[in-house]
Parts: structure tokens; sequence; C-alpha cells
């Protein structure tokens, strides 16, 4: 039976990686492999998601490490590939799949061990990811073959490291049959059920629900997602500071499409997107969707579900206050359509239809590309275990030394509480001593008055 071990970028379903990742791995385990999970974030840890690891007997483990970004990895990187060497070995796993552009971990464990290895990229190596771009020659040589997050993608990846027949891709899975929206038939309203950054660009949907309004006035816009981030409020404040009505910030991440009614129209402004699980939900839940043309718009036109009259160009408002006023005044129609389309959308996008070139990129594995690596494998292992046992030592000094510090706060307590005292009995002295001084200056003032001479001159 082929073991396969996955590197998330974070864990659980913090974002769509983790999220697709997640369903990966059920269609695998559900096709007969075993599946092992490598996790850096320990949030991503919920009761929720570990009984779901549980459920399909996926093996898991924490291990520190850091995205690529635009610096150096550090120690906890190199600690981490020393980790799953060991856990790839000890496990005995067959297959290594990393989910992610941002983290080289277990792609370079598995050239060290000798095993495929298959990136999944859900990152344009544009934009924020800009910096990935400069990594594709450990990826490609890393990679017994790359699955992107869309065709377009792919095709790019491919371009990029010139070699298209190594690039695939895939489509991320939502469960939107697992999700429930409400089936009240009232009055559409526009909603957004994204995170508020800049990228996902909700801005700009504010914008356009403000030129709605003058035609539709009793039209209502709502944000179901968390909006608590500096964006968040930079967007309540714009709707403040332009007195703009019908705005409501839900800010209800774990109840997202539940707060949306079967009669809303998702809009989706983001600036970029490789392939938007809440759009692909909209699409299956039958609501009416429009989008802003990013990556994943550009798919879905490609896949045959969004047509002109539901997208519009990135930035021209006009152009997308329009197209809603459309879908507003004859809006039957649209829902009719989406109802339609929903079907072939649910069927199309099914989970074990879009994972079904992981399954056969993972079948057809042959070795490592980089498998020359496994004859430094002694060194780095030596090397990771070296430095592991190094910073077990430090950590065991820092404890002895703040339990010594300890020691010295606690000895410094009590001596100052001695001081205190020896202040106290200072000041007790000291105020005795005054009124000694004062009873001598009192008898000598006494000795030296007319009436202190004569007493004592009678007692003499």
């Amino acid at each position: 039976m082929t073991k396969i071990l996955f590197q998330s970028p974070g864990g659980g379903v913090l974002n769509g990686a983790d999220m697709a990742t997640k369903w990966q791995m059920k269609y695998l385990v559900d096709q007969g492999y075993e599946v092992g999970y490598i996790y850096s974030d320990k949030r991503a840890l919920t009761q929720k998601f570990k009984s779901f690891l549980t459920e399909y007997k996926i093996q898991y483990f924490f291990l520190e490490y850091n995205w690529w970004m635009n610096h150096e990895l550090g120690l906890p990187d190199f600690l981490a590939i020393t980790e799953i060497t060991k856990i790839i070995e000890t496990n005995h796993y067959d297959v290594a799949v990393t989910a992610t552009a941002n983290i080289p971990h277990l792609a370079y464990a598995a050239a060290l061990t000798q095993r495929p290895h298959f990136w999944l990229i859900h990152e344009y190596p544009e934009g924020e990811f800009a910096y990935t771009k400069a990594k594709y020659d450990f990826i490609s040589q890393t990679s017994n073959g790359i699955l992107t997050a869309n065709q377009d993608l792919s095709e790019k990846i491919g371009h990029l490291i010139n070699d298209q027949e190594k690039v695939s891709y895939f489509y991320p899975f939502s469960d939107a049959n697992g999700q429930v929206i409400q089936k009240d038939e009232l009055a559409p309203r526009l909603i957004n059920v994204n995170a508020f950054t800049e990228r996902k660009n909700n801005l700009e949907l504010i914008e356009i629900f403000q030129k709605l309004q003058v035609d539709f006035p009793e039209l209502e816009l709502v944000f179901t997602g968390k909006s608590e981030s500096d964006y968040g409020d930079k967007c309540q404040q714009y709707v403040r500071d332009n007195d703009i009505k019908n705005v409501f910030f839900l800010n209800d991440f774990s109840k997202n499409w539940s707060n949306v009614r079967k009669n809303d129209i998702f809009v989706n402004p983001s600036t970029m997107e490789t392939f938007s699980l809440t759009l692909v939900e909209a699409l299956k839940f039958g609501i009416v969707t429009i989008s802003a043309t990013n990556q994943t718009a550009s798919q879905m036109v490609k896949l045959g579900y969004l047509d002109e009259k539901h997208h519009y160009q990135t930035g021209n408002i006009n152009e997308a206050v329009s197209k809603i006023a459309y879908i507003l005044k004859d809006f039957q129609t649209y829902k009719d359509a989406s109802i339609q389309l929903s079907v072939r959308v649910i069927e199309e996008q099914k989970l074990e239809t879009i994972t079904r070139n992981l399954k056969l990129a993972i079948e057809s594995a042959k070795e490592n590309p980089s498998a020359f690596l496994h004859h430094l494998k002694a060194m780095s292992i030596s090397s990771g275990e070296g430095l592991s046992d190094r910073l077990e030592t430090i950590q065991e000094q820092s404890k002895l030394l703040d339990e010594r510090l300890e020691i010295i706060q606690e000895q410094s307590k009590v001596l100052d509480e001695r001081l205190k005292m020896i202040k106290k009995q200072s000041e007790t002295l000291d105020e005795r001593l005054a009124i000694i001084k004062q009873q001598e200056t009192t008898i000598n003032q006494v000795k030296n008055s007319i009436v202190g001479k004569v007493f004592l001159r009678g007692k003499l």
C-alpha cells in the first residue's frame, strides 16, 4: 500500500491551499492510500480538524518551519528538514507532496531519502508571491511533477521552467454540499463572503454599491467574513465617511454561507485569486454570481461557468454597476440560469474528478530527479541532530539560568525586606535619639535658668 506524506502551508483550513489539501487527503484515503500530514500552525489543530484526521486515520506531525518569503530560512527550518527525513524513513512513506510553493523542507527531505516528490502550486509567481519566481529552479529540480490550481497557472509555470510536460493542474475542492444557506425568498442583496485584505479588494465592492444606491436605494450589501483587520477598518471608515446606508459587516467567519440567502447576488471583486473556493461555492449553491476579471474569473470563463454578463474589468466600477443593475432588473431570469448551471458545476467539480490528476501522478511516480542528494543524507542528518543537541543543551542552560535568576530574585526580595526592617529600625533609633536630644536641651535650659540655678544651689 502506497503511503503519502503531505506538508501543508500552515495546517487545518487556515487558507485556500490548506482547505484543498484537506479534501485531497480525504480522496486519497478513500482510494486506499495511507496519508501523513505535517503542519506548522498550532491554531490549525482545532477539535473539528483533529476529528477529521482521526476519522481518516491520517497520521499528523507538528513541526516549526517558515515560508521562504523574502528572507533566508533559518535554524528551525534546517531542524524541520532533519525531522521530516526521519519521519519519512521511520514511517516508510513512499511519496511526498508539498502543498504550496512557499516551503522547501519536504522537497529536500524527499530528495535525501530518494522518494518521489510533487509540488501542488496555488500561488501565481507575481504580486505578493512574486518572490517564488526565483525559487523555481529548486522547485523544478526537486519535483517529479508540478500540479497547479488551475490550467492557466500550469501554462505559466511550464513556460517559466521551460518544461510544459512536467506541469499539470487540478482544481481545489469546495464542500458546498456540506454547508447550508438560508432558503428565504426575500429581495436580492449583494453579498461577499471573503476576508478583508487589499487582494480581496472589498473596498471596490463598497464603491460599486454606493453608485448602485442611486437607482436601488433599498438594496443591501452584506459582508459575512472576518472584518477585524486594518483593511477592514478602512472599509468601514469609508462607509461612515460617505454616510452609505444598508451596509452590514457581520464579522462571522464561522457561519459565513449560513448568513447568505438564496436570492442574494455574490460579488467577487478580488484582484488576484488562483481558484476562488467562494466563487465555486456560490456557483454550486445556484447563487447569481458576478466577478472581477481575476485569474479565477478567467478559469470560470474557460470552463463555461461565467460569461460576459457575469464578470467585469477589475477597477471598472461603472461596468460593474451596469452589469449588476441588469441582473437586479431581470433577477429571476438570472436566477433560473444559475440554478441550472449549479447542477453542471456540482457534477464537474466533484472531488474524484478534480483530484484525479493528483492520483494519476502519484501512481506513475518514478525516481526523484534529485535523488543524488541522498549522498548528503548522513551529513545532513548528523548536522541536524548535532544542532538539535546543542539547541537542547542551550535550552537546558537557559532553564538553569532562569532557575538561578529566580533564586537570586527571591534572595533579592528577602534582602529588600531586611533592608526595609533595618531602615525602619534606624528610623525608630533616630526618633529616640531626637527625643533624648530634646530632653538634654530642656535640661540644659532649666540648668541655665535662674530657678534652676537657685534650685541646684540649694541642693548643693
